[in-house]
């Protein structure tokens, strides 16, 4: 499948957040926003939910997270170890919404992620994922980060950046 979306730049409130700050899961444990995801060798809970400011729904969307980190860790294996920098992670609908996202958006669901790979230009980082990505999910380039998500069946998006929303595209 292919698509195309059109997004605005994402202003997202990760990056004006407290950095530290517990986070209470669903399950009612609580987590540090500096604690690495569950399972994920260099991801926390911090960049999954923009430093603990979007609270996850529900146990789902925890173990979308968990398994999005999981998967992350390959990913930054195939970079050679290279940092990873999220730019937005878990999106309440109240959150999708305000930033532009579409209505079925995977990052809704905690399984889904726009990231960029510090030294290497996200257009590069899309066409080596590409083939090793394959089915499992959804990929989309541009030129400010590359979107990925494990939506289960294979879509491939070319994400238009505007500055303010003004139409979108069902992915």
């Amino acid at each position: 499948l292919a698509g195309k979306a059109i997004h605005p730049v994402p202003k997202d409130s990760w990056n004006s957040a407290k950095d530290s700050q517990n986070l209470k899961l669903p399950s009612g444990k609580a987590v540090i926003v500096t604690d690495r995801i569950f399972g994920s060798s260099f991801f926390t809970w911090g960049e999954a939910t923009a430093k603990g400011t979007r609270k996850p729904a529900d146990s789902q969307v925890v173990t979308q997270i968990i398994k999005l980190a999981q998967y992350l860790d390959r990913i930054r294996g195939l970079f050679d170890s290279r940092p990873i920098h999220i730019t937005s992670w878990y999106r309440p609908v109240e959150v999708n919404r305000a930033v532009g996202g579409v209505s079925n958006s995977t990052h809704i669901l905690g399984s889904a992620v726009d990231f960029t790979v510090e030294g290497i230009p996200p257009m590069d980082v899309y066409k080596l994922l590409d083939p090793w990505h394959g089915r499992i999910g959804g990929l989309g380039r541009s030129t400010i980060f590359t979107h990925l998500d494990l939506r289960g069946y294979a879509a491939r998006l070319s994400l238009i950046h505007i500055s303010e929303p003004t139409r979108q595209a069902e992915i």
